[in-house]
């Protein structure tokens, strides 16, 4: 098995910001693996205030581990195995693997003939598969125009970008009730606050509850401490589920919030979780412990890490709550696979025949 990488960048339509960062093009760890005439590709999102990685840290990772990886790894069994002995160095780095794990796959399912599901083992894709509208911190008109593209698919379900500034967050969202009365509405925080109390003072005028049916159901990442105990505070004054995102990136950091599935949720995004196979360990535990999910992704990601959480969101059932992600060219000025996979009428995505092709189903634009 040959294996290669590299970055990619690709300019967005516009601008997607939040309280933490802006982003005006994609930055994906982007691998491919070949053997005997068949491609395997696969992608990772480094993000710095996520995993702390960095596209100089994914190519070391890559330098690092892929001279071994392409000489051992030749199906299944062998990937695990190295997965278990190189455990920690991939904790350290889970886009870059990510990436590199998401190829290998790819490239062994086509070299049987299978779909993804059907190498792992997985339920075939069924779908559809219904997306919430993320909407960032934009202002004024800009705010306005995507909030109306939204409306105009019939979306009814959203995260909505929070701040620190009371009006700002007000005006955004009566904008959004106004067009969307009966809309399902989480808010994501980005660690916008430095304590629990500063958070109650600021949420004060709004119905936030679990079962809120008028305003906030749920709050991702609210406190600039990703502590459980802080978090657990936090849901727990508040009667309100947390989304953990940040706080959550591997099966050892879940295992705290897992004794409490009422208060907590988890943002599963194949990228930060360290790849498809130990993203479905952290659903397995998650059902287990009756703890929903949201499918999540990394702003900018292409068909390909689409593509990945659709096998998540297939295992999860009803225990995946919601599903982000699968903006494809409404976000990206283009993509790098054909097909293109992003939600239409409603937020669904149809998977068609994608799940029964071989591997991810998916062809690099110049092949």
């Amino acid at each position: 098995m040959k294996l290669t990488c590299r970055m990619v960048s690709i300019p967005f339509q516009s601008a997607f910001s939040h309280h933490r960062a802006t982003r005006a093009v994609s930055e994906s760890f982007w691998v491919e693996a070949s053997h005997s005439g068949q491609l395997g590709i696969g992608e990772g999102c480094p993000r710095s205030y996520v995993t702390g990685e960095t596209p100089e840290s994914c190519e070391a990772f890559f330098d690092r581990i892929a001279p071994l990886a392409s000489t051992c790894i030749d199906d299944l069994p062998a990937l695990q195995s190295f997965r278990k002995e190189h455990r920690d160095d991939i904790l350290r780095n889970p886009s870059a693997w990510c990436a590199m794990e998401l190829a290998m796959l790819d490239l062994l399912a086509r070299i049987q003939g299978q779909s993804l599901e059907v190498y792992l083992g997985w339920p075939i894709l069924q779908g559809p598969f219904c997306y919430s509208g993320v909407l960032g911190s934009d202002i004024g008109s800009v705010f306005e125009e995507k909030l109306k593209a939204h409306v105009d698919l019939g979306i009814q379900d959203f995260k909505l970008k929070w701040d620190r500034d009371l009006v700002f967050n007000r005006s955004r969202f009566e904008a959004l009730k106004a067009l969307v009365p009966d809309a399902k509405i989480r808010i994501d925080a980005n660690n916008c606050w430095e304590h629990v109390q500063e958070a109650i003072k600021d949420l004060a005028g709004w119905d936030v509850s679990r079962y809120s049916q008028l305003d906030i159901w749920a709050i991702e990442e609210p406190l600039v401490s990703l502590r459980f105990e802080d978090l657990l505070e936090f849901s727990t004054l508040l009667d309100c589920q947390v989304i953990l995102d940040e706080a959550v990136c591997n099966v050892d950091q879940l295992l705290p919030f897992l004794q409490h599935p009422d208060r907590f949720l988890l943002n599963l995004r194949v990228s930060k979780c360290g790849g498809l196979l130990q993203a479905s360990e952290m659903a397995a535990a998650c059902m287990d412990a009756g703890m929903g999910v949201i499918v999540g992704a990394q702003v900018g990601e292409t068909s390909v890490l689409t593509r990945a959480a659709l096998s998540i969101a297939e295992m999860m059932e009803k225990h995946c709550v919601a599903q982000e992600g699968a903006y494809g060219t409404y976000l990206l000025s283009e993509d790098m696979t054909h097909p293109t996979l992003m939600f239409g009428r409603q937020g669904l995505l149809h998977p068609a025949d994608l799940g029964l092709k071989a591997g991810l189903g998916l062809q690099t634009k110049q092949a």
